[in-house]
C-alpha cells in the first residue's frame, strides 16, 4: 500500500510524501483546522509495529529537546500506526551522503549536534539504540533532528535489534541486547562518523544483507576488527576521535558523550566553519548607520580571566613594593653608614692637619 496527496489518515489529510516504504513520511494537516501542520511517520500495523510505535511515542514525550520533534499524537487505524510531530524541514543524513563529498569540516558540525543531543539523551537516562544515518535528519541549517526512536529506551532496559541497523549497533549489543547502553550509542556515532570521512560504510550491506542470521555474522565480523580509522587525509584529532569510539571493546572507547562533546569543542577552532563577509554598500555621506559592535567571542569569560590576571598582577605588585621597601630600607642604612665613616675619615684629616 502507498499514500498519495489528497489521502486521509485518521484526522490528517495527506499533503505530500517524503518518503516510501516502512515507515513513510508524510505532510498532512488537520482536515478540520488546515492551519495544524504535522509530518506523520507512519507503518503497517502490526504487533511488532505498535510496539515501535509505543516506545518512540514513550521517548518522545519524555525528551523536550530542538533535535527532537515535539509529538501531536500516536494513532492507529486498522491497517495502519502512525506518529504525528511537529513540521521540520530536514532531510535524512542518508541523502546528504549519496549526493556526494562531505567535507570533513562540515561533516564534523553534523557530528557535534550529533553528540549534543545523545550527550542529552543520555543525560536523561535514555539510549537511542538505532542510530543510522536514516534516522539522522540534517535542515537546512546544519541542525539536526532524531527521528528511529522504536528501539529507544530507559538505559537498562532490553530493546530488540532492528535488522536495518545492524551494521551500526555494537558488538556487545548484537551479542546479547541486555548489554545496550549509552557506549553502544557511542559506537554507532563513531559508525556514523567513520562513512561521513571515508565515504563508505565500515560494515556494508552487500556484506551481509543476505545472509539468514546478519546479526551472528557482523559479531563476528565486528569483533574481528580493530577500530575504524577514516583515514590519514582526516586530521590526527578526528582520527583518533573515531578510533576511541569504535573499539570493539566497550571499555576501550571513550566513557561517555560528554567526552566527546569536550573533544569536538576542544578542536572547534580548526572545524567551525564561519560564513564569508557580506560585501559592503557605499551609503550617501550622512547616511550610514550607527555602528554596533558585535563582539565575536565571550565577553563574560574575557571578564572573568581579565580579573584573574588583575588579581594575580596585584599579588605580584604587592610582593614586588614589599621587596622595594626592603630594598630601599637597606640602602638607605648603607648609605647613613658610609656617611658617618666619611664623617669620622674626615674629622681624623682635620686634626693631623
Amino acid at each position: 500500500m502507498s499514500f498519495h496527496a489528497g489521502e486521509t489518515l485518521g484526522r490528517w489529510l495527506v499533503d505530500d510524501v517524503l518518503s516510501y516504504g516502512s515507515p513513510w513520511l508524510l505532510i498532512a494537516h488537520d482536515a478540520e483546522n488546515p492551519d495544524i501542520e504535522a509530518v506523520l511517520q507512519v507503518a503497517e500495523r502490526s504487533k511488532t509495529t505498535e510496539r515501535w510505535y509505543k516506545r518512540s511515542a514513550r521517548a518522545l514525550r519524555a525528551l523536550q529537546h530542538p533535535a527532537f520533534p515535539d509529538l501531536i499524537e500516536a494513532k492507529g487505524t486498522e491497517s495502519h500506526v502512525f506518529l504525528a510531530v511537529q513540521p521540520f524541514d530536514a532531510d535524512p543524513m542518508s541523502a546528504h551522503m549519496a549526493e556526494g563529498h562531505v567535507d570533513w569540516q562540515l561533516a564534523c558540525t553534523w557530528l557535534y549536534e550529533l553528540a549534543r543531543a545523545l550527550q542529552f539523551m543520555h543525560e536523561q537516562g535514555w539510549v537511542h539504540g538505532g542510530l543510522s544515518p536514516d534516522t539522522i535528519y540534517i535542515s537546512t541549517t546544519d541542525r539536526i533532528r532524531l527521528l528511529g526512536l522504536r528501539c529507544a529506551t530507559p538505559i537498562g532496559e532490553r530493546a530488540p535489534i532492528p535488522r536495518d541497523s545492524v551494521t551500526y549497533i555494537a558488538p556487545e549489543v548484537l551479542q546479547d541486547p541486555d548489554h545496550n547502553g549509552p557506549r553502544a550509542d557511542l559506537y554507532a556515532f563513531g559508525c556514523i562518523a567513520y562513512e561521513l570521512l571515508a565515504r563508505e560504510p565500515a560494515f556494508p550491506a552487500a556484506a551481509w544483507g543476505e545472509h539468514p542470521d546478519p546479526a551472528r555474522v557482523l559479531l563476528e565480523w565486528k569483533t574481528k576488527t580493530e577500530a575504524l580509522d577514516p583515514g590519514p587525509e582526516q586530521p590526527d584529532w578526528l582520527r583518533s576521535l573515531v578510533k576511541k569510539c569504535t573499539h570493539p571493546e566497550p571499555d576501550h572507547r571513550l566513557p561517555d558523550m560528554d567526552t566527546v562533546v569536550a573533544w569536538l569543542e576542544g578542536s572547534r577552532a580548526s572545524w567551525r566553519i564561519v560564513p564569508p563577509n557580506a560585501t559592503p554598500v557605499a551609503l550617501p555621506r550622512g547616511q550610514e548607520p550607527t555602528l554596533v559592535l558585535q563582539p565575536s567571542f565571550d565577553t563574560d569569560a574575557l571578564a572573568r580571566q581579565f580579573a584573574q590576571h588583575a588579581a594575580a598582577l596585584q599579588g605580584d605588585y604587592r610582593g614586588t613594593h614589599d621587596m622595594l621597601v626592603i630594598v630601599s630600607a637597606a640602602l638607605g642604612a648603607a648609605a647613613g653608614l658610609c656617611l658617618a665613616v666619611l664623617a669620622v675619615f674626615y674629622l681624623e684629616i682635620s686634626q693631623l692637619v
